[in-house]
């Protein structure tokens, strides 16, 4: 007897997004951040998968500003150096999986922590601008669809996310708000001003949305 051709479809679905590739490596950038802000932020990634059932992710966004920038013409900033490095576990399903390709969706509860260093001018007026270091610790949850595949050597990924952590020494404008680390192109724009807060919580939200790079 014919096996009707709606049921041998679903039997079809079934086995490529149940088949999942072998435990693989990718390496990755995140554009946009780069083209939004125009200056020197490096988005690196490293995704490896630990088997069928998740991959463990590793973000390291090192950024720089050397652009003077002034409240006042006596209150400005020299640099900027900043750090953002989350680390999390992605759990997943194969939407399609075929030999040597799997598109999915993924969920990734992640660990953040931040840090930035903002100099000033020597001889600057420290009452508009506050010069210094402030960090923060916390944790987020990203979101969204991810491409690899050995066949093609093809990572990518379209990713959202939010964040809560407790930042320490974060200072802000009454004029935007808080500038704290983990808001990179904030940091790289505004100077920081007094007062920097012992403990706030600072909310966040990962709008890096793509990721590309390589398998090996």
């Amino acid at each position: 007897m014919r096996v009707p051709s709606f049921v041998a479809l679903a039997l079809l679905c079934s086995a490529t997004t149940s088949a999942h590739e072998a435990p693989f490596q990718a390496v990755w950038v995140q554009p946009v951040a780069p083209v939004v802000v125009q200056g020197p932020i490096v988005p690196l990634g490293w995704t490896y998968g630990l088997g069928s059932w998740a991959d463990l992710t590793v973000e390291m966004t090192p950024y720089y500003s050397g652009r003077v920038a002034c409240i006042t013409p006596a209150s400005c900033r020299q640099s900027v150096f900043g750090l953002v490095a989350t680390a999390g576990v992605s759990f997943g399903r194969p939407i399609v999986s075929v030999s040597g390709l799997e598109l999915g969706w993924m969920v990734s509860p992640k660990v953040l922590v931040a840090v930035a260093d903002e100099i000033a001018v020597p001889g600057a007026d420290s009452l508009l601008f506050s010069p210094g270091v402030a960090s923060e610790i916390g944790g987020g949850l990203d979101f969204g669809l991810e491409l690899h595949g050995q066949r093609l050597g093809l990572y990518a990924a379209f990713v959202l996310g939010v964040s809560l952590s407790a930042g320490f020494g974060v200072g802000g404008r009454p004029d935007f708000g808080p500038t704290p680390p983990s808001w990179p192109a904030v940091v790289m724009a505004l100077t920081t001003g007094p007062p920097r807060q012992d403990v706030m919580w600072v909310p966040g939200i990962n709008l890096n949305l793509l990721r590309v790079g390589m398998v090996f």
